[in-house]
């Protein structure tokens, strides 16, 4: 906590993220007001990326990994990662059939 109290030290962060939200193009460094259409499809972005996390984890026990070892892990969470691409274009296979029926 005594770091967040240090304005320098604040100063930096805010520098650090208005540096990273340029290089994003949500802001341009320019005009004062944030682009929300740049906004939100960044933070769509990062919501997707938080619901895959959540169901690795939840349905597929990547919060619990048994193994030991980078490359044992590693392998690990692409081959579940593998499963949940498959899951996904199975269903949405099925749901396209469905409306052509």
């Amino acid at each position: 906590m005594d770091k967040l109290t240090n304005i320098q030290e604040l100063e930096r962060l805010f520098y650090d993220l208005v540096i990273r939200d340029k290089e994003l193009n949500i802001i341009d460094g320019e005009h004062v007001s944030i682009d929300s259409i740049k906004l939100d499809s960044y933070y769509n972005k990062r919501t997707s990326v938080e619901r895959c996390n959540s169901r690795l984890k939840k349905y597929l026990n990547l919060d619990n990994v048994i193994f030991k070892g980078i490359k044992k892990v590693k392998i690990h969470v692409l081959l579940n990662c593998i499963t949940l691409i498959a899951g996904t274009i199975a269903v949405n296979l099925g749901k396209s059939l469905n409306k052509a029926a």
